[in-house]
């Protein structure tokens, strides 16, 4: 292995060869300091895009800037500062952060973008900011925060604009209405998991986002709609770890 710095190359033969005091490893020494310093070490170039405790260079740094800036790559460390710039207040939760949540608080000697992409919903959010505040208080623009927040979970709203008409298939209060109720509308989210305790953490998750999103003077309902019961061979309890389902007023 050649621990020689790629520096000497670059001098004269003299400073190359060194002298019978101080032979050629002390400039070796020397320049090798430079180039941790530049980020020209060979673990480094080999894969500059990973979390470690010994420090890049300034080069590395730059050659990888953007991965600081896109929230899909950029360290769990950057993503407040990131929300920031987008004026968003992020949920400091794991169902929000994902791994990211027990990450925030690690201490590396230095911050590298991530490797690879890191899909979460904080991220999805800071991705999604602008074209959100664009449809803000819509509700086009809800739909699509939800949907950022429940994944591929149904999400519909439904305004019932509808009266009630006679000899018209309808069904109250899920397509039309009896008499008028100005600013109201309904949303209606499928939740693919019978468990009380994830349902009651949508709820809250859901209520939040609409209460934050919604214009002012409006007023909904929230219905959840969970899948039918399904018996488990290791036993199953209604309100413990089973919900029948069905529509519920949220």
């Amino acid at each position: 292995m050649d621990d020689r710095s790629k520096y000497t190359r670059f001098l004269p033969a003299v400073y190359r060869e060194g002298s019978q005091n101080t032979g050629p490893e002390f400039v070796d020494r020397l320049l090798q300091g430079f180039e941790r310093a530049l980020g020209l070490t060979p673990s480094v170039m080999d894969d500059p895009l990973v979390q470690t405790t010994d420090p890049q260079g300034v080069e590395d740094l730059l050659a990888n800037i953007s991965g600081y800036f896109d929230p899909t790559v950029a360290p769990p460390q950057f993503i407040d500062y990131l929300a920031s710039w987008v004026a968003l207040e992020l949920e400091q939760s794991e169902d929000w952060m994902g791994t990211d949540f027990g990450e925030t608080t690690q201490e590396l000697d230095q911050l590298a973008p991530l490797a690879a992409v890191r899909d979460t919903r904080n991220r999805d959010l800071i991705q999604n900011a602008a074209s959100l505040y664009r449809i803000r208080g819509t509700k086009a623009g809800i739909e699509e925060y939800l949907k950022i927040y429940a994944g591929d979970i149904s999400v519909q709203i439904s305004e019932l604009t509808d009266l009630f008409t006679v000899g018209v298939t309808s069904v109250v209060g899920a397509d039309v209405m009896i008499g008028e109720r100005p600013h109201y509308f309904q949303v209606r989210v499928s939740v693919p998991a019978p468990n009380p305790t994830i349902l009651a953490q949508y709820k809250r998750a859901v209520r939040a986002i609409i209460d934050n999103e919604k214009p002012a003077h409006t007023y909904y309902d929230l219905l959840l709609e969970t899948p039918t019961m399904q018996i488990s061979p290791t036993g199953s309890r209604v309100g413990v770890n089973t919900l029948l389902g069905g529509i519920q007023l949220g």
